[in-house]
């Protein structure tokens, strides 16, 4: 990887903006372009593009939704983090209501399960709550 500093000529009349760039390439190893630059990535990171990740970052979509929404660049990633953060929260709130279902479906199936094993030991053939129906519905 390649690390490229802005040149101190060069500086931006704007420090906050440009804080740092960088350049990866990747050659190709294989003969077949003559180990000439086949690819090159560039990833610049400056204020700008700091405030656009901290959008998917969870709550700290907050620090670019209260200083920059005029940019339109870091207001698309706003957007698509409050999306993000949406759906996250909702997801954790279904599971807080869904997990004690499943503990309680998993306890009734114990249950179950215990009423199962006795019928067995009482050498009964009686179908379980629920359950029965559909146990005579398989064909072996």
């Amino acid at each position: 990887m390649e690390n490229n500093q802005p040149n101190n000529n060069q500086e931006n009349s704007n420090s906050n903006e440009q804080l740092n760039s960088f350049t990866t390439t990747n050659n190709n190893q294989d003969g077949q372009h003559g180990g000439k630059e086949t690819n090159q990535e560039k990833f610049i990171v400056n204020y700008t593009t700091v405030m656009a990740g901290l959008s998917y970052l969870g709550p700290l979509v907050l620090i670019p939704i209260l200083t920059n929404r005029d940019k339109p660049f870091i207001l698309f990633h706003i957007k698509q983090g409050l999306v993000l953060l949406s759906i996250y929260l909702i997801g954790g709130f279904l599971l807080m209501i869904v997990k004690p279902l499943l503990i309680i479906l998993q306890i009734g199936l114990f249950i179950f399960a215990i009423i199962g094993i006795l019928n067995v030991l009482q050498q009964k053939e009686e179908g379980l709550p629920f359950i029965g129906k559909f146990a005579n519905h398989i064909k072996l």
